[in-house]
């Protein structure tokens, strides 16, 4: 009977277990959005008993999933602060250890609660919420690009599975093909070569005849010559559109125009954008490296980038004008390399592909200067080109740029350094990983000075190190707790100057291993009447210098190794 009856609920069963499934799914938004975690940047009035406030604030984070998640509830409000529960006798000399709430314990620490918590998700669906992917980016002098994404749900105990970063070697957008058909005109496509499609530098170079040589391109209207131009965009409709300004309907001389594309980064699905209007552009040989296993630690000369001008060139074809062109030496991003050898600056011929005769200043001539004319990858160049840098030697690793400093992933408990592939473009290819990734904080955790360890000189008093509590390493927020004891309850911290006036010491020791020591001060009748209460100060980690920096009881602290109170 009980069989039987399972039989019956089986599939309601099911379909509850779904439809909890799909109300959790990482494609739809999650229930009331993803908020960030209360922060402030109050400074608190009083150190204990939650008897001030201040105001806090949090941001949506799930705006950034793909189509936009919104979030239910405010973004800013006021709680209680310095929440941890007061020792008898409070500062104030009164007997309450809460002014608001009960004392309870509550993340290892005895404070007045109940706190106001962070948001918690209502489901973790299988995966986390990732935000939406971000626009392609290409990593310099290196044939890659990257894109990046965030966990949105990781801070709430809801992990995400996948890459953070996606790369890929080569363009992000397909190669351009050519149109056979359209519906949009009667006139019959024609392409006077294929597009040829630049996967190196994410570019795609079309090419349309200027004059009526091979076919009736070109019409006369009013006083211009107009030519039909059709594309195919990417939800597959044929477009047409009459254009002027690049050809003529009554030469006969077969010249043509390129049009350069550049790919879409933000979609990496289609070229789109006409950018650019060429005609017989410079074009420039990289020859091939010679490759090999033992290479120098700096390359001979130097890495130079290629020649870049922004000047426009004077003549159309037969290298008739020069430009103006500069490089930059890019390995002066390695470390402790000598800077390129060479100019930085150089005059050199533009337009150098061969003019069709008869030339359009009606001469006879392919080629100015008495340049002779030869087919380098399907054009016809005057040549000789202008000498064009290369690697004389090509490590296996190939040659890269210095680590950059480490920065912190937006809205993740992530930290990230990067460095580039200085000879990637020149048929070098690096080996190994451009992006450096870490899920926690970069810095090394700060130790306590022992009796062992402290090599602080000695003083007339005070000369043993003491730490009520272990620093506290923060990884996720990248931040360090140090505690020291405000008061003279487990050892004799403080020294009474005067009436009111009662001296301390610190001690830490900095990344060259001295042992550094500096005297604070209070005036608190506390300090000599007080339980044992402590104070909490945070040291920030230096991304450049990955030690931990900070002020504590008003002196400024840096490059931390290990800290201690002394006695």
């Amino acid at each position: 009977m009980k069989l039987d009856w399972f039989l019956i609920l089986f599939p309601f069963i099911v379909l509850i277990i779904s439809s909890a499934n799909a109300a959790c799914s990482s494609d739809t938004c999650p229930i009331g959005g993803l908020w960030s975690v209360w922060e402030t940047t109050d400074d608190c009035k009083t150190k204990c008993g939650a008897c001030n406030s201040a105001t806090y604030t949090r941001t949506c984070l799930s705006t950034s999933m793909n189509g936009g998640c919104a979030c239910i509830g405010n973004t800013t409000i006021t709680m209680p602060c310095g929440t941890q529960a007061c020792n008898y006798p409070r500062y104030n000399g009164s007997g309450v250890i809460c002014c608001v709430g009960s004392p309870m314990i509550i993340n290892n620490w005895f404070q007045c609660g109940p706190l106001k918590t962070n948001s918690t998700l209502a489901c973790c669906p299988t995966g986390g919420y990732w935000s939406a992917w971000g626009i392609w980016v290409k990593q310099a002098n290196v044939v890659k690009w990257s894109r990046t994404r965030t966990c949105l749900s990781g801070e709430l105990a809801c992990p995400c599975t996948g890459e953070a970063i996606q790369s890929k070697y080569g363009c992000p957008c397909p190669a351009i093909s050519t149109i056979t058909t359209c519906d949009s005109t009667n006139k019959t496509p024609f392409t006077v070569r294929t597009p040829y499609y630049s996967s190196s530098d994410c570019t795609a170079t079309i090419v349309f005849e200027a004059t009526n040589f091979r076919k009736e391109f070109f019409f006369t209207n009013g006083t211009k010559d107009w030519s039909t131009l059709g594309w195919i965009d990417s939800t597959g409709k044929c477009n047409v559109q009459d254009a002027s300004g690049f050809g003529s309907a009554t030469s006969k001389a077969g010249s043509f125009y390129k049009f350069s594309l550049l790919c879409n980064t933000t979609t990496g699905s289609t070229l789109t954008e006409k950018l650019l209007l060429m005609y017989w552009s410079l074009f420039l040989l990289l020859p091939l490296t010679i490759l090999a296993a033992t290479c120098p630690d700096c390359p001979v000369g130097g890495i130079w980038s290629d020649w870049a001008t922004t000047e426009t060139c004077d003549a159309t074809c037969g290298a008739c004008a020069n430009r103006t062109y500069t490089r930059t030496c890019l390995s002066d991003a390695m470390t402790n390399c000598p800077t390129c050898v060479g100019p930085k600056i150089q005059s050199m011929p533009c337009n150098t592909q061969a003019c069709n005769w008869p030339r359009f200043n009606s001469s006879r001539e392919n080629c100015c200067f008495n340049k002779t004319t030869m087919t380098i990858k399907n054009w016809v160049h005057c040549v000789p080109l202008p000498d064009i840098y290369a690697l004389p030697c090509c490590p296996d690793n190939g040659y890269w740029s210095t680590w950059s400093g480490w920065s912190k992933v937006a809205n993740q408990a992530s930290w990230q350094r990067t460095r580039v592939c200085l000879s990637g473009g020149y048929n070098c290819p690096c080996k190994g990983e451009a992006v450096d990734l870490k899920h926690s904080c970069p810095c090394a955790p700060v130790d306590v000075i022992t009796n062992v360890t402290t090599t602080c000189a000695i003083n007339d008093d005070k000369n043993d190190p003491f730490s009520v509590r272990k620093p506290v390493f923060l990884g996720s927020r990248c931040l360090t707790q140090v505690v020291i004891e405000i008061s003279s309850f487990r050892k004799a911290f403080w020294t009474q100057r005067s009436f009111v006036i009662f001296e301390g010491r610190i001690g830490w020791i900095d990344s060259t291993g001295q042992c550094l020591q500096a005297t604070i001060t209070r005036e608190d009748v506390e300090t000599t009447q007080g339980t044992g209460q402590f104070a909490k100060y945070y040291l920030e980690c230096n991304l450049n210098t990955l030690m931990f920096s900070g002020t504590v009881h008003g002196v400024q602290i840096s490059n931390v190794k290990a800290f201690a109170q002394y006695y």
